[in-house]
């Protein structure tokens, strides 16, 4: 059974690739030219237009939006281990039992919950850290494969079908 830091290692793994940069960025921007817009238009409604109150106001917007990001991403750094333990309790006795099998065609798994079968052409991306191997399907569904649960020879399997398949279209 997968433990902890297992849960914690495919958290950091998925939310590393899918937020924390790119979208971090956009939702930066997004909410900064929010602010500069009711700061500027509240200065423009009973002030007038006034350079030196422009900048000023998009100078707070700045202050106010990195304030407010650094309060989010610190919350969620203290609630993500709280949340994988919760995730961790509610899943794990669904894991138990695992097998995982692969050939030419695909990979299968089964397991108390019921089987799986993909094709390798199924699989859009994956991703890799030194305790899982994440195995995308879409952008919301994903296979993860703790390196500490199964045999070493099933993760040099699937990876060099993955490897073989990155030619077909497939991603790392």
């Amino acid at each position: 059974m997968p433990d902890q830091k297992d849960w914690i290692s495919a958290n950091w793994l998925i939310v590393r690739h899918r937020w924390l940069w790119r979208r971090f960025l956009v939702a930066f921007l997004i909410l900064w030219a929010i602010y500069a817009a009711l700061l500027v238009g509240v200065d423009a409604w009973f002030y007038a237009w006034d350079p030196a109150y422009l900048l000023a106001d998009l100078r707070d917007a700045l202050l106010y939006t990195t304030i407010v990001a650094a309060v989010l991403v610190a919350l969620t750094a203290f609630a993500l281990p709280y949340r994988v333990r919760k995730m961790k309790a509610d899943t794990s006795r669904l894991i138990d039992g695992l097998e995982i099998e692969t050939d030419v065609a695909g990979i299968r798994t089964s397991s108390a919950i019921g089987q799986l079968s993909l094709t390798w052409s199924q699989i859009k991306r994956w991703h890799e850290n030194d305790r899982l191997l994440a195995l995308m399907v879409t952008d919301r569904e994903m296979i993860l494969i703790s390196k500490g649960q199964v045999e070493a020879t099933i993760v040099d399997s699937i990876r060099a079908h993955l490897n073989n398949s990155v030619e077909a279209g497939l991603t790392p």
